[in-house]
């Protein structure tokens, strides 16, 4: 709920700037575009680039794109949709869900899927706590850096770059696009202090955001990271790629707790349970 407000009391205040830069955004990207191409024809490496880029294009009609743009549109905001009203409901009851879902395991084991439940609930809460204070961290300063460099659009880029951390490793790269284009289109330089921006702002995240919320949740290693996000793209979109991260959370909780610890017998710490008072344990 406190979340809710203060998104939406934000969207309230910033809503008729965002509105504006919005539409500017989607008018400036063509012809920053089209500058970029001018740039890249002067030079033979450009003008290889240009026409594998265009043969690409040639494959499908102009109609076709925008068809497959539109239906990824309405699955993205659908897919949202669904979500968001799933999220109400259970957030609204946790409790009832939970001891339905326990009633499906046998007596003598419900208390340990409770403790791994409690510990699911957990580690998503930090995690989406330290998500939502990276993506807030992230869009700030990338809004202000490029303020300070004179990039037009300065705030939806910053918006855009907040709301795109979410989804780790790819997301930072795609939000980075837009502005890079718009400023090498105005000269090389300003691109590559824009580029310096968004490098250093990922920096600042990966080593100094990431590491206090991971001392509070469980260790995601990249590689996972990454595999998790291939497959859950590859199966539900950009919907499963959004996804993957805490669904990887969930089953790495899981496989810690009921496969790590109760089949093998190997004994680990997890942060929920040693902030909670449970024995202590090393971590695997």
């Amino acid at each position: 709920i406190g979340l809710a407000g203060i998104t939406v009391g934000a969207s309230i205040l910033i809503a008729p700037s965002v509105g504006r830069q919005v539409d500017q955004l989607a008018e400036e990207l063509p012809r920053s575009f089209a500058r970029v191409t001018a740039q890249l024809e002067q030079f033979g490496w450009g003008k290889w680039l240009l026409a594998q880029g265009s043969s690409a294009s040639h494959e499908s009609s102009g109609l076709r794109q925008a068809a497959t743009a539109l239906r990824a549109v309405l699955g993205v905001g659908a897919n949202l949709l669904v979500v968001g009203f799933l999220g109400i409901y259970f957030a609204s009851q946790p409790r009832m869900y939970l001891t339905g879902m326990l009633y499906l395991v046998p007596q003598n084991r419900r208390d340990r899927m409770s403790e791994v439940c409690d510990e699911i609930g957990y580690e998503l809460r930090w995690w989406l706590l330290g998500q939502v204070f990276a993506m807030l961290l992230i869009g700030t300063l990338t809004t202000i850096g490029l303020w300070l460099l004179g990039i037009p659009l300065a705030l939806i880029l910053g918006i855009i770059a907040g709301l795109l951390n979410f989804v780790p490793n790819f997301g930072p790269w795609i939000a980075a696009v837009p502005g890079v284009l718009l400023a090498f289109s105005s000269s090389p330089t300003t691109g590559l202090y824009v580029i310096a921006v968004y490098a250093g702002v990922q920096t600042l995240e990966s080593y100094c955001i990431t590491p206090m919320v991971q001392q509070r949740t469980v260790h995601l290693p990249p590689a996972a990271t990454i595999l998790a996000q291939v497959l859950m793209g590859i199966l539900l979109g950009v919907l499963g790629l959004a996804m993957a991260t805490p669904l990887l959370v969930v089953v790495l909780v899981v496989i810690k707790m009921l496969y790590v610890e109760d089949v093998i017998g190997e004994r680990m710490r997890l942060p929920g349970r040693d902030r909670a008072g449970a024995g202590k344990r090393t971590i695997c």
